[in-house]
């Protein structure tokens, strides 16, 4: 085999330059090319961080992450601390729509405030819609006396929404069911249900909402004085009443 000319070597060299040079910028391709993937996802895991800290993208103000404090009352339940500068009164039948709808549209909001000691909240049941109604606050009082406040707010919420989601009339096996999905003894409620031994109960309910001259539910009394309004501007005033607090 001949030797390479000078020329030939030159031009050797020249090529071996090139092809070096363009393995180069290609590595520097692909690094930037890393960097770039590593970046997106570096944000997009920051991004979903932040929204799942802030509980949601939407806004919507879920369940608190330190429920308040709940406590039995002379007529029903209450949330939140007795000193909290705001006191509310809710008067609601479990058999209502009308209170079913003020229900859903204040929960979140009444929770996260009396959790964070803006307000204490005091839902007072009472039956005015009839057997129906009569019923289920018999199965409430029975929930309240043989399984405690937490039940018994939990029973409370779990017959609203029932009712939010369409449920017409309940049957004594579903009152039972719901009391037992809310931490009570199914027996218990059972056996309080039409048996009248919480009829003193109900009726010192009954006489504590003619005091507090309450004709309809819901009926939303802020610090002693009764909130005018249709659903709507009641659940929304009451928000704005508590945000002042702030």
């Amino acid at each position: 085999m001949s030797a390479n000319t000078p020329d030939e070597m030159s031009e050797l060299r020249r090529t071996s330059t090139a092809d070096a040079q363009a393995g180069q910028d290609g590595d520097d391709r692909l690094r930037t090319l890393l960097l770039g993937v590593v970046a997106v996802v570096v944000i997009g895991a920051l991004v979903a961080a932040v929204i799942i800290f802030q509980g949601g993208s939407d806004g919507t103000v879920g369940a608190p992450q330190h429920p308040p404090r709940v406590t039995a009352s002379t007529h029903g339940i209450a949330i939140g601390a007795q000193d909290a500068p705001v006191h509310v009164v809710v008067y609601e039948d479990f058999r209502d729509s009308a209170s079913a709808r003020f229900e859903m549209g204040s929960r979140d909001y009444l929770h996260t405030d009396a959790a964070a000691g803006r307000v204490y909240v005091e839902y007072r049941p009472v039956a005015l819609a009839g057997n129906d109604s009569a019923r289920t606050l018999d199965a409430f009082a029975a929930v309240l006396d043989t399984a405690g406040p937490k039940a018994a707010l939990r029973f409370h919420d779990l017959v609203f929404e029932q009712l939010a989601n369409g449920g017409g009339p309940v049957s004594d096996d579903q009152l039972v069911s719901l009391a037992g999905s809310a931490g009570a003894k199914g027996s218990a409620v059972q056996n309080a249900i039409g048996s009248g031994q919480h009829q003193q109960w109900v009726a010192d309910a009954d006489a504590a909402a003619a005091n507090d001259k309450v004709s309809r539910t819901p009926t939303v009394l802020v610090d002693g004085r009764m909130m005018p309004g249709t659903i709507d501007q009641v659940v929304d005033h009451l928000e704005t009443r508590i945000a002042k607090e702030d």
